[in-house]
Parts: C-alpha cells; sequence; structure tokens
C-alpha cells in the first residue's frame, strides 16, 4: 500500500521527479500545468506548451525524442519557439542475472547503477 500526504496524483508525480532531481543533484524547480497555467487547460498540446512556454518568456521547449510524431517544429517555429528532441543514446546494464530489458523506468535505473554512472548518462545527449 502507498501512503502519502500528496492530495494528488499530480502532486505525487511532481514529488517523485524532485526526489530523484535532488538525489542526483540536479538543480532545476518543477511546476504543475495543472496550478501553475490553469489558464492552459483545454488547450490542444502542443499549443498548450506553447502558452506556458510563452508565460515563462521561453525560447525554447526540448521533448523527449519520442515526441516527434506529436510536434512539429515549424508550428513551434510559426509561434515564436525553437522545438528541440531530446536524443540520448541506448544504453543497457547488469539487472540481476536477467536479459536486459530497455526503457524501464527511472527506479530501474536507480536500483541497479552508481549515481556518478547516471550522471554520466544523462551528460551524454545530443539535441535534434
Amino acid at each position: 500500500m502507498l501512503t502519502t500526504s500528496e492530495a494528488s496524483i499530480a502532486a505525487l508525480a511532481k514529488r517523485s521527479v524532485m526526489t530523484v532531481a535532488d538525489y542526483l543533484e540536479i538543480d532545476t524547480s518543477v511546476r504543475q500545468s495543472s496550478l501553475d497555467f490553469p489558464d492552459t487547460y483545454g488547450y490542444d498540446r502542443a499549443d498548450r506548451l506553447i502558452a506556458i512556454c510563452k508565460q515563462l518568456d521561453g525560447t525554447d521547449y526540448i521533448n523527449a525524442i519520442g515526441g516527434q510524431h506529436l510536434y512539429d517544429k515549424q508550428y513551434f517555429a510559426q509561434q515564436g519557439l525553437q522545438l528541440h528532441f531530446l536524443d540520448s543514446p541506448a544504453i543497457t546494464y547488469a539487472q540481476f542475472n536477467n536479459e536486459f530489458v530497455p526503457n524501464l523506468s527511472i527506479i530501474d535505473v536507480l536500483m541497479f547503477n552508481s549515481k556518478t554512472q547516471i550522471k554520466a548518462w544523462l551528460a551524454d545527449f545530443k539535441l535534434r
């Protein structure tokens, strides 16, 4: 059973991200769009991201590589934002004595790897 003082799944997710960032010594702020940008609720996903970036005076938006089929660089550019995709090399690591299962959660990565190794992997990316 999961016990938490968080009132919503979004708050729990935010706390989880912040906990991992703290552990990995990543200095960042985490915002909860439903609380911090409620005026964007109901926008289509690309327009919501664009509106949030503009409210934060952003010039660039970086998305996971899997979002290439969701978001169009030209559309973002027309709205005054540069869209980038985070492309990381494939990693493998020992998962007990089992065959490696890729693309699991950060929890799996944390269980089987040192903080130093994880930070090295995080620094090895390209923006596309």
